[in-house]
């Protein structure tokens, strides 16, 4: 009895070794598995890195473009401020001309109804030289 105790518990044994074998077989599998999910995992954040250090490029890049804008904008802005000033000054100077235009036409008009007037004594006058020419033409002798 004891040798068959004994080759029963051999063969509990070796079904319990057999066991132990195909669990230590899919927790070798599972291990492998686990394995591919970490390699997996590893080269998606190997892959977002890259992205992430990409987009960072990409924003500093963005943001130099954008400096460049502000500063470009800037001279613009004082390119304008300078022609609205220049503007301005032409715009006053205009007005000047303007008055200045105005008043002279005023002047010429002085003059010539002064002219005018100054024509028509003239023609007065020689008649009434011709008339007092005439009158010592008289007096001649």
């Amino acid at each position: 009895m004891r040798l068959r105790e004994v080759t029963s518990s051999i063969e509990t044994a070796v079904v319990a070794a057999n066991e132990a074998e195909k669990g230590f077989d899919r927790v070798t599998g599972l291990i492998e598995t686990v394995t591919g999910f970490e390699s997996e995992i590893r080269n998606a954040m190997r892959e977002q890195t890259q992205g992430s250090v990409k987009v960072l490029e990409s924003i500093t890049s963005l943001n130099g473009v954008t400096e460049n804008v502000k500063v470009d904008a800037r001279k613009m802005t004082a390119g304008v401020e300078a022609l609205v000033r220049n503007m301005n000054n032409l715009n006053r100077l205009s007005m000047l001309v303007s008055a200045d235009m105005k008043r002279i036409d005023e002047d010429v008009r002085l003059i010539r109804a002064e002219f005018k007037s100054v024509t028509s004594l003239i023609k007065n006058n020689t008649i009434a030289v011709d008339r007092v020419n005439g009158q010592i033409a008289k007096f001649k002798v």
